[in-house]
């Protein structure tokens, strides 16, 4: 039997109003929110290259140093538990490891 085929079965309205930060943690459920401080942009970005050197565009340069040795906000996938991808708020299309974080 499919979900949608149960008799209970019917959508939930959403009619309320989050937005930014909250609208992330929201989505992504408290447990796996986390703030963590990002290691300089150097760092960030060698590490980066280090992993694939084609990873990140020139957006995602500005957006690491624009949060360079700062507090972020992250959701951290833990779907490889012994190296978890971590998607800062401002640009969840991310995956950083864990070494770029103190």
């Amino acid at each position: 039997m499919k979900i949608y085929e149960l008799s209970s079965y019917k959508d939930v309205l959403s009619n309320f109003k989050l937005e930014g930060e909250e609208l992330f943690i929201y989505r992504h459920g408290s447990f796996n929110c986390k703030r963590l401080i990002f290691r300089d942009a150097n760092t960030v970005i060698k590490l980066m290259d280090e992993y694939d050197p084609n990873a990140l565009e020139t957006e995602d340069k500005k957006f690491i140093l624009s949060n360079s040795n700062k507090e972020v906000l992250c959701y951290i996938c833990h779907s490889w538990e012994d190296n978890p991808s971590i998607f800062v708020y401002g640009d969840d299309n991310i995956a950083f490891q864990t070494d770029c974080f103190i």
